[in-house]
């Protein structure tokens, strides 16, 4: 093959290219230029569907109150179980500390 005809080649698809890429330019502005065509229905069935999110968000809400109720009014309850359960464990090992002396200290035999 000569240089010319490769040098011809390589000019044509430039200009193939070139024409490929304005095509694509003007499709593109022709799309911008288009208002966005909407579906009515589509949109309708939407604004329902965000109707019944917002009534679920709301009995959530409502739920969470709910809960929130019942745990501040168990919070009393928890810290006395808790101040119960650390005075036994603190008494357990004073318990165990004593009984622990006593044998260590206690003659054998």
């Amino acid at each position: 093959m000569s240089a010319q005809s490769e040098a011809d080649r390589v000019v044509s698809a430039v200009n193939n290219l070139a024409d490929r890429i304005t095509d694509m330019q003007g499709e593109a502005m022709s799309r911008a230029n288009t208002p966005p065509q909407i579906d009515l229905l589509g949109y309708g069935a939407l604004i329902a569907r965000v109707g019944h999110v917002e009534a679920e968000v709301h009995g959530l809400r409502s739920d969470m109150a709910k809960v929130l109720e019942t745990l501040q009014e168990a919070k009393g309850g928890w810290r006395t179980l808790m101040f119960v359960g650390g005075a036994a464990a603190s008494m357990g090992s004073i318990l165990g500390g004593i009984v622990s002396w006593v044998l260590s200290h206690t003659p054998k035999g």
